[in-house]
């Protein structure tokens, strides 16, 4: 029997969690081989169909299926925990009682995130315009609509401006996820002293959002007509925006809670800790759908806190590959999947695909390593530097007005 661990209740709350960076870099890597798994032309269909076929890949794609396999298939999943732990780390000063204030926050903000997407989505325009050509047939639907248009001005310019439709995200299809990531930075102060000071009416507003934009006739209708192929109305994606409301709460509330929870969970019989994890397990690799999101959101909070919670898999997580892959996780999740369509486009005839996907794979992660060295890290200091001297000006203005006159 394992023996139970208990948490020091005078212990101080701890200042950076590092074992939730190389938890974001395990997600990551989860996303790398989803991507990897997309571009292979699986037959699809149900598990009893697979079963019958006998199609190439059949098999393959059953193990994949139901195998512990399947995590590979959970990027969406995994981007859902990326929301979940942005919404706690940014809310993390606010709980602390340090909140930032306003401009500073946004300054890093916009450092910290759209820097290093421009400069990727700069190598990803330049790689679709050096290695697209016509379509490969055999691959998937998937890989062959990710480069089918031609890099202009404009489309560069669509991208850039974070439209978030369709079209303005072919070059890159994981910018998606930034995209709301750059809106919930627009009102995010907001939001998380919102969901502070009335945390019941924060969850059930964004469970309500939630379950009203993605009713069939709402949000069915909203991305075909207004946002889907052959359409600009960027507007229209503010309501994919507000569909995922309910991770950035859920996170806010976590981060309020953390400790608490981590004590808990530590103390729990390691019968039971085993059942929560099965059951965060079980919830990210729900299919997907309104319900699987909502079983990802709940199995992302309560992956987190367990995580948190496990002093010897803080340990495990805090070792040098997998604080490595923490670092780079945000450029790995930028650069990948243009690095495995280039590789693949360059590579096809060649190599055979099984052999494309492990090159693509691994020169994604050096591309990343790079990306985080020469961009990402500088920006970051960029923004502290900005939001420093943003803070010190409104620190001297309010001194000055301070002044007796």
């Amino acid at each position: 029997m394992s023996p139970v661990v208990h948490a020091d209740p005078a212990a101080p709350p701890r200042k950076r969690y590092a074992e939730l960076d190389a938890l974001r870099g395990v997600a990551a890597g989860v996303v790398v081989l989803f991507h990897a798994w997309m571009i292979v032309p699986w037959p699809g269909g149900s598990t009893r169909s697979l079963l019958e076929s006998g199609a190439p890949l059949a098999d393959l794609e059953l193990w994949f299926r139901l195998s512990p396999l399947r995590l590979v298939t959970a990027g969406q999943a995994m981007v859902g925990l990326f929301f979940a732990l942005s919404g706690l780390v940014l809310a993390l000063p606010w709980v602390r009682g340090r909140p930032p204030a306003y401009a500073p926050f946004l300054v890093k903000r916009f450092c910290r995130l759209y820097l290093p997407f421009a400069a990727a989505l700069l190598v990803a325009a330049a790689l679709a315009t050096a290695t697209a050509g016509p379509a490969i047939p055999g691959l998937s639907r998937w890989f062959g609509e990710a480069w089918a248009s031609p890099v202009t001005v404009g489309l560069l310019r669509d991208h850039l401006l974070m439209r978030g439709t369709v079209e303005a995200m072919c070059l890159d299809s994981v910018m998606w996820s930034l995209v709301h990531e750059a809106r919930y930075s627009l009102v995010f102060p907001l939001l998380v002293v919102l969901a502070l000071a009335r945390p019941r009416l924060a969850i059930l507003g964004s469970l309500a959002l939630f379950v009203f934009v993605s009713a069939a006739p709402v949000f069915g209708w909203v991305t075909r007509e207004l946002a889907g192929p052959g359409n600009a109305w960027g507007w229209a994606t503010l309501a994919d925006t507000a569909r995922h409301a309910p991770y950035f709460v859920g996170g806010i509330l976590l981060a309020s809670r953390l400790e608490d929870f981590a004590g808990r969970l530590a103390r729990l019989r390691w019968q039971v800790r085993a059942l929560a994890w099965a059951g965060a397990g079980m919830a990210l690799l729900t299919h997907p759908g309104p319900e699987g999101e909502l079983a990802w959101l709940a199995g992302s909070l309560v992956l987190i806190a367990l995580v948190v919670s496990s002093p010897r898999l803080r340990g495990a997580l805090e070792a040098t590959p997998w604080r490595w892959l923490g670092r780079v996780s945000y450029s790995l999740y930028l650069v990948h999947v243009p690095v495995l369509l280039a590789v693949v486009h360059a590579g096809w005839g060649h190599l055979p695909l099984w052999a494309l996907l492990v090159v693509g794979i691994a020169l994604a992660l050096v591309c990343a390593h790079w990306l985080q060295r020469w961009v990402e890290h500088p920006c970051e200091r960029l923004g502290r530097h900005l939001a420093g001297r943003i803070a010190l000006r409104a620190a001297v203005r309010e001194g000055r007005s301070a002044l007796p006159q």
